[in-house]
Formats: C-alpha cells, structure tokens, sequence
C-alpha cells in the first residue's frame, strides 16, 4: 500500500461519507416530490458495492414504477469512465431517466445508457437527451436530463427540485 497522510485518508472518507448521507436526504427528498406530484411508486434505492473489499459506490440509483409501459429512475454516477457519452456531461449530477420498459429496479444494461456501445442517442434544444439502447437484444426507447450537483449547493434543494425537475419530468411524461 501507499504511504498516506492518516488526516487526509480519514479527511477524505469522512467526507465521501457526509455526501452520501447528502445524497440520501436529497433523493428521499425527490422521492417525495414525484411520489406526490406523479403518482408514482418508489420501486427500489440501490448503490453497487462490494461483498469483499471497501468500494466508493459507482451509481446511486433509485426506480420508480409509472404505468405498464414505462419506469422512471433517478440516478447519480460517481465514476466518470462509466459516463463516456458525449451527450452527458461528465460533472457530478442527477439524471432523470424515463425508460420506455422495466419495472424500477436497476439493470446492469443501463449503464449501456451511459457509453457509446449500444446506444442510439440525439440531445434536443431544450437539454433532453433520447434514445433508444439495447436490453437483450431489444431496443429500449429511453429519454433523459441532467442536473449538475452544484445547482444544490447555491439553492435550497426543494426549490432545485420544484424549478429544476419536476417541470422537466412533467413535460417527459407528457
């Protein structure tokens, strides 16, 4: 292992530590705001870890079920090589996804979402990215925006996510 600073190794898990606990409190937040404003139902929360060693999360990711043709998820990718589409900007950020299939849960086809393998992609004027990728072999259509993080530092998050979110969920859904 490498030589480290004790107060920087510890400084720094601390702090991975307190933003995820941020990240916890904002999402429960959101899950609140489109429970009530959409009437959807929270399927499912999910960061990948590891059974056998320390891992940092790649994905926060929670799913919510809407009708039988569609899922919505809310997701945060912390690892930038997983984020290598040009059509997502590579900032720490929350994703609204709403999938023309699956059931709220995350798949491990959805980081196909996310590269340049299996994707068939355009970004519109008005910041939507739409798609269709590959699940099984079927074509999933797929439409999506992003919301830096950093919006949350300089304004309340209720505020980020009335303004923010939920119109542009809302003209998703439409």
């Amino acid at each position: 292992m490498e030589k480290t600073n004790p107060e920087l190794f510890f400084g720094l898990v601390e702090w991975f530590n307190n933003f995820s606990n941020q990240l916890y409190t904002l999402y429960s937040k959101i899950s609140k705001s489109i429970t009530q404003e959409f009437k959807l139902k929270e399927i499912k929360r999910y960061a990948n870890s590891s059974l056998i060693m320390p891992w940092i999360a790649d994905v926060f990711h929670m799913g919510f079920k809407g009708s039988m043709d569609y899922s919505v998820h809310v997701m945060t990718i912390l690892n930038k090589m997983k984020l290598t589409h040009e059509s997502f900007s590579q900032t720490p950020s929350i994703i609204i996804i709403k999938i023309g299939s699956g059931g709220g849960a995350f798949l491990s086809e959805y980081w196909n979402l996310f590269s340049e393998e299996n994707l068939t992609i355009e970004k519109d004027d008005e910041g939507f990215i739409n798609g269709e990728f590959k699940v099984g072999g079927e074509d999933w259509k797929f439409n999506a925006f992003q919301v830096d993080l950093e919006l949350f530092n300089s304004e309340s998050a209720d505020s980020v996510i009335s303004k923010e979110i939920l119109p542009k969920l809302r003209k998703m859904l439409e």
